[in-house]
């Protein structure tokens, strides 16, 4: 019998993972890449890739998938990912399993670590500029600074949406000296509503 043509869910989960992977190993190793441009542009692909890979997963597991940008000091410089669960996905997926800690669970973001989607610590000369506008994430912000148990997480800067949407945002790669460079890696929604990157070369 001959085997239909294509590929399986498993199989394209298999293959995306392992761009993911190998895009962050791009990213370590780019501080050896020798001009500024493509130092900045292989980290700033290294983060797209993985924004592809959250988009297909939060669409497939139909989960809200967070990318938190992380201050280290007094800039931006690093970024971990996380998934939104609550009391009601928790007890419909441990429907035979009823039990007090499940029934007791509240909405809260669950930081994620796998080889395509982890926290990642940008190289000292690089930092990150966001610009975010998404009524959800206000809501949730909100809820959050109001909690008085400071149970409720500070939820992460960009959500992947089950629909597919992504919310609105401009992020940027640069660098922490100008001098060194002034070139710069952006990452952002476009008009259409796509993920889209550019890299924007020195001027000197």
């Amino acid at each position: 019998m001959k085997r239909a043509a294509g590929f399986s869910l498993l199989e394209l989960m298999v293959v995306l993972l392992i761009l993911a992977a190998i895009s962050s190993a791009v990213a370590i190793s780019a501080g050896s890449t020798s001009s500024p441009e493509k130092r900045i542009e292989s980290v700033g692909k290294a983060l797209f890739a993985q924004m592809q890979f959250a988009l297909d997963e939060a669409l497939i597991q139909q989960q809200l998938i967070g990318l938190r940008i992380d201050v280290e000091g007094e800039i931006a410089a690093a970024y971990s990912w996380h998934a939104y669960q609550n009391s009601h996905q928790n007890n419909r997926q441990n429907s035979y399993q009823e039990n007090n800690q499940n029934r007791e669970s509240s909405n809260t973001w669950k930081t994620l670590d796998s080889d395509a989607l982890s926290t990642v610590s940008l190289a000292d000369e690089f930092f990150i500029d966001a610009t975010i506008d998404d009524v959800l994430l206000e809501a949730l912000t909100e809820l959050s600074l109001n909690d008085e148990s400071e149970e409720i997480p500070t939820p992460p800067s960009i959500i992947f949406y089950p629909n597919g949407d992504i919310s609105e945002f401009s992020l940027t790669f640069a660098f922490v000296d100008k001098n060194e460079s002034d070139a710069s890696f952006r990452i952002f929604i476009d008009e259409r509503g796509q993920l889209s990157n550019s890299i924007i070369e020195s001027q000197q």
